[in-house]
């Protein structure tokens, strides 16, 4: 409804400029797809699936929409991807458009400023509160988590050191507290995710849940490795460099694990240009 928690932040705790934006909710989520789909693009060159006026067609506006969207992770992981596709016989030919993600990376941390905050939480968007936080709740619960969302779940319990707060209820924004003269008090909650991958699944299904996440993306890696398509693992790699500030989200992460599916299963044959 637009109240803002404090200046230019959304109660949602979202960036006021960063919401909504097209088919997603936050400028972020579109960015990454916007990258996902460039990587995708250059990587089903390289393996002949399409042709090089369909590539270009389709990367100069991803390029410009991305440069447009305001989301440093997203420019890193469209980076690092097209750097794992072009090996060190293409690397000079596409330094020039990474000094330009570059520069436009620096530009928008140094433009980016939030009130309170200064140095390395500037530049993480104070990320790093969230990281302490976590690991905080991660030593509570190691073994089996907190369940789905679980940094929203344990942050009640994790705000403070010094106490333990009767909690009545949780909601998505806030939650209720029984204080110690019996009044009810709500509080905010900061956010539902911790903004990185391997905290938020820890948070949520514990070091064991992790163990089986890591072995599935590992077997699918695997197998994409092994497989003549293995040209669109740099989606993968993409997505898990985006979410090393981000996070899981129905929005984008299933781009992640199409991938690694129907490259394993698709034919290598090449189509006719």
């Amino acid at each position: 409804t637009g109240q803002l928690l404090r200046d230019n932040i959304l109660v949602s705790t979202i960036f006021q400029n960063h919401q909504p934006i097209g088919f997603y909710s936050h400028r972020g989520h579109a960015a990454f797809v916007l990258a996902a789909i460039g990587v995708m693009a250059v990587a089903c060159r390289q393996l002949r699936w399409v042709s090089l006026p369909t590539t270009v067609t389709i990367i100069i506006p991803i390029i410009i929409a991305l440069l447009l969207a305001n989301t440093r992770m997203a420019l890193v992981a469209f980076i690092v991807g097209i750097l794992y596709l072009s090996g060190r016989k293409y690397y000079r030919r596409v330094i020039p458009i990474i000094l330009v993600f570059i520069l436009m990376i620096g530009v928008m941390t140094t433009t980016r400023q939030i009130s309170g905050l200064s140095g390395i939480k500037q530049m993480t968007s104070d990320r790093i509160y969230l990281w302490e936080l976590a690991t905080r709740g991660i030593s509570k619960r190691p073994l089996f988590g907190w369940g789905f969302n679980g940094f929203g779940i344990a942050y009640p319990y994790i705000r403070s050191l010094k106490n333990t707060p009767h909690v009545v209820r949780l909601g998505h924004l806030s939650y209720d507290v029984v204080r110690e003269n019996g009044n009810l008090h709500t509080v905010p909650l900061i956010t539902y995710k911790a903004h990185n991958l391997i905290l938020d699944t820890i948070l949520s299904v514990g070091i064991l849940g992790m163990l089986s996440y890591t072995a599935l993306w590992g077997y699918g890696i695997f197998l994409l490795v092994r497989s003549p398509n293995r040209k669109l693992l740099a989606v993968a790699i993409a997505y898990l460099v985006f979410t090393v500030t981000w996070f899981e989200c129905a929005q984008f992460t299933h781009i992640a694990w199409w991938t690694l599916s129907v490259s394993v299963n698709t034919s290598s044959k090449p189509i006719a240009e």
